[in-house]
């Protein structure tokens, strides 16, 4: 059983143990989300827009193969749904898809592509009505508020162990 399926199966019982996702504005603002980038890619280096879309078109097409044509999701379509809030309706079904078959690493991959930022991320998983269903993604994405874990996050993302602050970076 994965450590997902563990802690679905828990229950309300064990229910401290699994962290809320935190809302939208505890998160970097804009300005601050884009210089935590910058600094960020210059730890790993870039990754395009194209890059980050065919990432997150990978994990579609492994995820999605039985969804319906007119239901699947685009990588343009998730993106767009992020930054319009995702809703209750098919834009939040795609953000549910994003925010659970994702890897860390994916997540990571989309954001340093500049596909969205945390904020706008975490604000559409809460406006779909997802942010409890995945306790071990909330600590995750909870736990990139802080800049050391951050940046330990973005080395292990792109391969490496460095456990550097990207802020030490000028």
């Amino acid at each position: 059983m994965t450590e997902l399926a563990a802690e679905r199966k828990a229950g309300p019982a064990d229910a401290e143990h699994f962290p809320d996702l935190a809302g939208p504005e505890q998160f970097p603002d804009v300005d601050e989300e884009l210089d935590r980038r910058r600094r960020a890619l210059e730890c790993v280096g870039p990754l395009t827009r194209s890059e980050a879309l065919a990432a997150m078109g990978r994990r579609i097409s492994s995820s999605c193969c039985g969804w319906r044509p007119e239901a699947k999701p685009t990588p343009e379509g998730i993106v767009d749904a992020i930054h319009h809030g995702g809703g209750r309706d098919l834009h939040g079904i795609w953000v549910a898809f994003w925010w659970n078959e994702s890897s860390d690493a994916e997540l990571l991959q989309c954001w340093r592509g500049g596909l969205y930022s945390w904020r706008a991320l975490v604000r559409a998983v809460h406006d779909s009505g997802n942010a409890r269903r995945n306790p071990r993604r909330n600590r995750f994405v909870n736990t990139c508020r802080s800049a050391s874990a951050f940046s330990n996050a973005v080395h292990e993302s792109n391969g490496s162990k460095g456990t550097e602050d990207p802020s030490e970076h000028p």
